[in-house]
């Protein structure tokens, strides 16, 4: 496990003990279909001592740079090695989530626009503590 890993475990378990010293409590859990957002609701679980098995969203999922280049640039890109070629990139992926976001491109495997997935998200993270569909 890297350390980023072992930290975000960590981070996730003082989440959880968190809600519970708040006194929270959940009636489901989502996640993506990610190893790294299974993982952390594991550790929220843990931290808290929730006994919650998540649902699995891929429309959860965070975004794939990769589609979201390929979504606006035909030609797959080596990795970066210059500061040049990280500018390019990172310009690339700026022009992408943008055009996704206005809904002019999808990126191959995302949903059809990321303010629907963000939007989404936004809506289980506070309906889903607060026990509510009027959200």
């Amino acid at each position: 496990m890297t350390s980023s890993a072992k930290l975000g475990l960590k981070q996730s378990e003082r989440l959880g003990a968190y809600f519970a010293a708040k006194g929270l409590q959940f009636d489901a859990a989502f996640t993506g279909t990610l190893q790294r957002q299974i993982q952390t609701l594991a550790g929220i679980c843990k931290g808290g001592g929730y006994s919650l098995t998540g649902v699995q969203r891929p429309g959860l999922n965070e975004y794939d740079s990769e589609a979201v280049i390929g979504a606006i640039h035909p030609h797959k890109l080596h990795k970066p090695t210059s500061k040049e070629e990280y500018r390019n990139h990172f310009r690339l992926l700026r022009d992408g989530l943008a055009q996704w976001m206005a809904g002019v491109v999808t990126p191959k495997g995302m949903p059809n626009t990321l303010i629907g997935a963000t939007a989404l998200w936004i809506r289980w993270i506070w309906c889903a503590p607060a026990r509510t569909t009027t959200c």
